[in-house]
């Protein structure tokens, strides 16, 4: 049996980074160019219910102009907010290789349940095939460790839920 080799967290200057190549230089609510200053937000708070350092990784956090952002993070346009952290878990499953056991938006099912559950997933992955002592490749199929994830939550502030 063949497990996937799992995606490493990038740090907080190399998921800005990725997420500014991905956003095209736009912003990723309203996708105009002129939204300015662009600003990295965390689609899920930070130090939240989502654990450093997966809540600032590319796939949970977007670019956006500052008013956006302050819309996002004051939950002025909930219905946007929902859409784009349901495109979030989406891009953490898939950078993951974790299949989703519901469809996207499913009722009964919130973006942030969905992430919880998908955050407990990758946990539990790197629990099961820890690295090797000497940090090299292991296991079968060329398995290699995850580099920065953790599951100690920041402190720091955040929206809450």
């Amino acid at each position: 049996m063949s497990a996937k080799r799992r995606a490493r967290i990038p740090n907080h200057s190399e998921a800005r980074a990725e997420c500014l190549r991905r956003s095209m230089d736009r912003c990723e609510i309203c996708r105009e160019r002129y939204c300015r200053p662009l600003e990295w937000a965390h689609l899920f708070g930070r130090g939240n219910r989502i654990a450093e350092p997966l809540c600032s990784s590319p796939a949970l956090t977007i670019m956006a102009g500052r008013d956006c952002h302050q819309d996002l993070d004051g939950n002025r346009i909930p219905r946007v907010r929902e859409l784009l952290r349901w495109q979030a878990v989406d891009r953490a499953a898939k950078q993951h290789g974790i299949i989703l056991p519901f469809q996207i938006g499913d009722s009964g099912w919130t973006a942030l349940r969905a992430m919880t559950w998908v955050e407990k997933e990758i946990a539990m992955r790197v629990h099961e095939d820890p690295a090797p002592p000497d940090g090299g490749e292991g296991g079968e199929g060329g398995e290699g460790s995850t580099e920065g994830e953790g599951e100690g939550a920041s402190t720091e502030g955040g929206d809450t839920e």
